[in-house]
């Protein structure tokens, strides 16, 4: 199968987990700052067609103007940004079958105009089915990180995405653990990291000033300790 390469992407970067709600978003929104921060043009891609979190995490949420049958990804604090969440009911399901989450998961990668972007970061959805299988086979993909939470819980989740992202030949930049404090036992990122020889770049903990600026569209790049 022929990979595609991206118009207007120089490198597509994962953040994935396999697991729910370990902090995809946050990472990625991490990664963003970083990156931009560093002096590259930046694009964000929601890809958690269920559970958008992007545009409330980066407080912005309008609607991109359609052109020659192509979006115009919002731009929100230097960012190129684009989420299902800019043309969806936010309060209601999206309750779709696999091909049309797969459909719209085309549109937010090649039906979108994206402008001379050094990195597009992209948040990809819990779990590893069709959604993942589709960006896997279609794209070149440059890089992968993966996040868990301390729990064995979490960690069994992470690894059968870590054996997807291996069967494609994905590069895994390293693990992320977030969520990580004295009340969360457990130690799944060292585990993974030393199971599977992949370098564990970072614990982040979730601290009430980290939650606020998450809540409330504000950067968050002097909260967290730089791990690309």
């Amino acid at each position: 199968m022929i990979k595609h390469y991206i118009n207007g992407v120089k490198k597509l970067i994962l953040v994935a987990s396999g697991k729910g709600g370990v902090g995809k978003s946050t990472i990625t929104v991490a990664i963003a700052e970083m990156l931009q921060d560093e002096g590259y043009n930046v694009g964000i891609l929601d890809a958690d067609i269920y559970g958008p979190s992007i545009p409330t995490m980066l407080g912005v949420n309008e609607r991109p103007e359609l052109e020659d049958k192509k979006f115009t990804p919002i731009m929100h604090r230097g960012f190129q940004v684009m989420s299902i969440g800019f043309l969806v009911d936010t309060e209601g399901p999206v309750a779709w079958r696999g091909p049309m989450a797969t459909k719209a998961i085309y549109q937010l990668f090649s039906a979108t105009n994206w402008s001379n972007l050094d990195y597009l970061i992209v948040d990809m959805p819990p779990g590893t089915g069709d959604i993942h299988l589709s960006v896997l086979e279609n794209y070149n993909i440059d890089g992968a990180y993966i996040i868990t939470t301390p729990q064995t819980i979490s960690m069994r989740d992470v690894e059968r995405a870590i054996s997807l992202y291996k069967k494609f030949d994905i590069e895994i930049n390293g693990i992320i653990e977030n969520m990580n404090s004295d009340f969360s036992p457990g130690n799944a990122g060292e585990i993974l990291s030393q199971k599977y020889n992949i370098p564990l770049l970072a614990k982040i903990s979730l601290t009430e000033k980290l939650s606020y600026n998450l809540d409330n569209g504000l950067p968050i790049l002097g909260l967290i300790k730089n791990f690309i």
